[in-house]
């Protein structure tokens, strides 16, 4: 099974530990609601501050760091296009965002301790 996961770059910036290509993961997520207008479909979004409701345990097979165009607006700044890079390793301070492709996934609750 795989999925790809949205990981917003201040989450990377505040408390995230970097991973590359291959490495196997534990993250906290939030299933997606929506479509992301600019960068398409994900089905979960990276959440390490609290509200996560599931576990999702996987291989890195692929990052897309994501550079946004912003449209400023009265210093409203709203995303308006992308540019989408892949790359190897997910540090901080490089990108806007990040889509993931995770390979041999597996899913739980959060309040399930996974097996």
């Amino acid at each position: 099974m795989e999925t790809q996961i949205y990981y917003e770059a201040w989450q990377m910036d505040c408390c995230g530990t970097p991973f590359s290509v291959g490495d196997d993961v534990q993250w906290s997520c939030i299933k997606s609601m929506q479509d992301d207008s600019l960068i398409g479909q994900y089905e979960f979004i990276y959440e390490a501050h609290g509200d996560a409701d599931y576990i999702v345990f996987g291989k890195v097979k692929h990052i897309d760091a994501i550079y946004y165009e912003y449209h400023n607006e009265n210093n409203v700044f709203t995303p308006i296009s992308y540019t989408r890079k892949s790359i190897e390793k997910c540090e901080e301070f490089i990108a806007d965002g990040y889509l993931i492709q995770l390979t041999d996934v597996q899913i739980t609750s959060e309040k399930t301790e996974f097996k």
